[in-house]
């Protein structure tokens, strides 16, 4: 968890989440060159970790994004694959049934979604094909 940085001009910088997030860090090092002794500057070398540090923080989060993205990609491909199959499925009461999937959705939350009969099911309570 990212605690609380307080400033020379007393204001306090607070990360409710409790992640460091690519902007948070910029910030955070804007705030340090601001802040820093003008008789006493950060060295090249400290500067050059900083610099790197930052584009690793921002490369981590963009590979984060695409292994997301992939792996929404890769769900809504095996769902379309079952289409006009029939399922073995558990339903939202924890019963189970069976039934042909007969659409496919992809949820405002991104969660992909198939309709067999009156249900709508996710990939995890799939049991079985036929």
């Amino acid at each position: 968890m990212v605690a609380p940085v307080s400033g020379n001009s007393g204001t306090n910088v607070v990360n409710p989440g409790g992640q460091l997030t690519k902007d948070s860090f910029l910030q955070l090092l804007v705030a340090q060159l601001t802040h820093q002794d003008p008789l006493q500057p950060t060295d090249t070398n400290s500067m050059m970790q900083m610099e790197t540090e930052f584009s690793t923080v921002e490369q981590l989060t963009n590979l984060n994004s695409t292994m997301t993205s992939v792996q929404s990609s890769g769900q809504l491909s095996q769902a379309v694959a079952l289409l006009g199959h029939t399922l073995d499925y558990v339903d939202a009461q924890g019963s189970p049934q069976t039934g042909v999937a007969g659409s496919v959705t992809v949820a405002s939350d991104g969660s992909v979604q198939i309709a067999v009969g009156n249900d709508k099911i996710g990939l995890a309570d799939v049991r079985g094909v036929k």
